[in-house]
């Protein structure tokens, strides 16, 4: 106890012992770098005929009878390099080929370079 200062309230003594990050955003840099990604899976020819194949055959059948198919495709990663495979779920619309697109019902659009399997006769959860 000082003689000449009167004693802090224990609310603001507090904050004198909260964490302090002398460099900002360092902890989020870390983060990053240890953030694990996945590599591109390269499709050998006979698979990407084999996906070429599948896709003709499910657009073959007319739209309002098409089947629920599951999509296995690569999403790039926008921070470093690698990426996440991801599976779709649902009823293809169309396939856009000048701009090399798969497109579902749901709007979904994605890169026919990043399919790397199909699946048809899914259950797609709600």
């Amino acid at each position: 106890m000082s003689r000449f200062h009167n004693p802090m309230p224990l609310e603001k003594r507090a904050g004198q012992f909260a964490p302090f990050a002398a460099l900002t955003g360092h902890g989020d840099a870390i983060s990053e770098t240890g953030r694990v990604v996945d590599s591109r899976i390269e499709l050998s020819d006979h698979e990407q005929q084999r996906l070429s194949d599948s896709l003709r055959h499910i657009m073959a059948v007319p739209e309002c009878k098409r089947p629920l198919v599951t999509v296995r495709y690569f999403m790039p990663d926008e921070h470093k390099e690698g990426g996440s495979y991801l599976d779709a779920c649902g009823r293809i619309s169309k396939i856009d080929a000048d701009m090399a697109v798969l497109v579902f019902e749901s709007g979904l659009r994605i890169n026919l370079a990043d399919i790397c399997a199909i699946g048809t006769g899914a259950v797609c959860p709600d």
